[in-house]
Formats: structure tokens, sequence, C-alpha cells
């Protein structure tokens, strides 16, 4: 049986994470161009860890998430 190594990096899913376009707000607390899993989302936010490791919720205008490609 043959042996391969795995990148588990590039296997990831985005599906459960967003990417933030939006850093005003306390500097630090959240990196701009970084994707953050999701731990709880409601309506308006997103509950996500911050850099500082705390659990918080922010607005979703400062988040894109990704959408998966689907043919017409």
């Amino acid at each position: 049986m043959e042996k391969y190594l795995i990148d588990t990096i590039s296997m990831k899913s985005r599906h459960d994470q967003i990417f933030c376009v939006n850093d005003y707000g306390v500097e630090g607390e959240l990196k701009l161009n970084n994707w953050y899993e999701i731990i709880c989302e409601d309506s308006n936010v997103y509950t996500l860890k911050n850099e500082w490791g705390e659990i918080e919720t922010y607005s979703k205008n400062r988040f894109k998430k990704q959408k998966p490609n689907k043919p017409l």
C-alpha cells in the first residue's frame, strides 16, 4: 500500500468560517483579511473567538461568508 503526505490546510473547508473585511473597533481585536470560525450565528451578528481568545459577537457587516461554487 502506498502512503501519501496530505496537506491538511488545503483540505480545510471554509463553510463554517467567515472572512474579516472591516476591522473597525478595538485595535488588534480582529485581523483584517483573516478567516474566523463561526461559533454561533444570529440574524445580525456572528459569535466568534477574537485574536485575544475572547468569545465576542460582531456585526455581520464586518465579514464575508464563503459561498459554494454551484453552476446555475
